[in-house]
């Protein structure tokens, strides 16, 4: 709570630019008043013998700016801060206002800043700002792997060394282009995507090499089985049921994750259950695989890793860590 602090207003360049205008213009408003009350006391001093109005005991001694003294000097000071503050436009924040309040509305209603399958319109937050949105000339954005729509699918992998999948991302596309590179057929067709593939995964084997290394009998196809159950065990994936279709889907904190968990369903390795401190995974060919959680260390900025601690059926304890490979 010490070290925070009060949010900084955020202003225009025009409302910068018209403070810094009435800020000048205050001060030679100042200096006109005082000009004027002194200009004032010495014709009032100057003039009194040859006015009898001005020579009267009352007015010299009133409260007003007649009295040819410092007090005198206070309150004409006061009459021409009345008479000429409007030479200072402060009226026109309020017409500003309207305008931008007038802006605001007609953004709101813009259709061609409607966004249509969210169905979300434009919404004005600081409409000091409308003025802006026509001066931007540079964005920055922080790396080259920034989510654009926030979704993520499972399209490649790499097991042991071996990479399986084709296909290629929009950053990937669009350096291809920028480098006169082609991609191939294969690397186009699964970047649109299959739509027998179920969602969040987009994986293309045209060849067949990954099915054909996991039905070997070799090591290799163990890793294969390994890495299967490695995603989807070490997960916070939640299960929800929609009673209205039947169905069961999966919710999860982060794209990533969401995607990793189908991808392993797609491959034979669906998880079905979370409860009472055990994973419950249906393997294809095997049936239902339990797994008993022990420990559950969540993903840090600071470790860029989650790991989970399991009991295997066969009594093994296993430590099954993934994200990044080094801090």
């Amino acid at each position: 709570m010490q070290a925070s602090h009060k949010t900084p207003t955020k202003l225009s360049k025009a409302i910068e630019i018209i403070n810094r205008g009435n800020a000048l213009l205050m001060m030679i408003m100042l200096l006109l008043c005082v000009l004027g009350a002194v200009w004032d006391q010495a014709w009032v001093t100057s003039s009194s013998p040859s006015y009898l109005l001005l020579d009267e005991p009352s007015v010299r001694l009133g409260l007003n700016a007649f009295r040819g003294d410092v007090m005198g000097i206070g309150i004409a000071f006061g009459y021409y801060w009345v008479l000429i503050s409007s030479f200072v436009p402060i009226t026109l924040y309020v017409s500003i206002a309207i305008v931008k309040s007038y802006q605001s509305y007609f953004m709101n209603r813009d259709l061609g800043m409607y966004y249509a399958p969210s169905d979300t319109p434009a919404a004005v937050r600081n409409a000091d700002l409308n003025d802006e949105l026509g001066q931007i000339t540079h964005i920055f954005s922080d790396k080259t792997g920034t989510l654009t729509a926030n979704e993520m699918n499972f399209r490649k992998m790499s097991i042991n060394g071996r990479s399986y999948g084709r296909g290629s991302t929009d950053i990937g596309r669009a350096t291809a282009m920028r480098t006169g590179r082609m991609e191939s057929v294969t690397d186009c067709q699964a970047s649109t995507g299959d739509a027998a593939h179920p969602p969040h995964v987009e994986f293309l084997d045209p060849h067949g090499l990954f099915a054909r290394d996991r039905a070997t009998r070799d090591g290799h196809a163990d890793a294969i089985q390994a890495f299967l159950t490695h995603l989807s065990v070490c997960h916070s994936v939640v299960l929800e049921r929609d009673d209205a279709t039947n169905t069961t889907n999966f919710s999860a904190s982060s794209p990533d994750e969401l995607a990793l968990v189908a991808g392993a369903a797609y491959f034979g390795h669906q998880f079905t259950e979370r409860s009472n401190g055990r994973a419950v995974v249906h393997v294809l060919g095997k049936g239902d695989v339990e797994f008993q959680m022990l420990e559950l260390i969540e993903f840090t900025s600071t470790r860029k890793r989650m790991s989970v601690v399991v009991r295997a059926l066969d009594n093994r304890i296993l430590l099954l860590t993934k994200g990044a490979d080094s801090v």
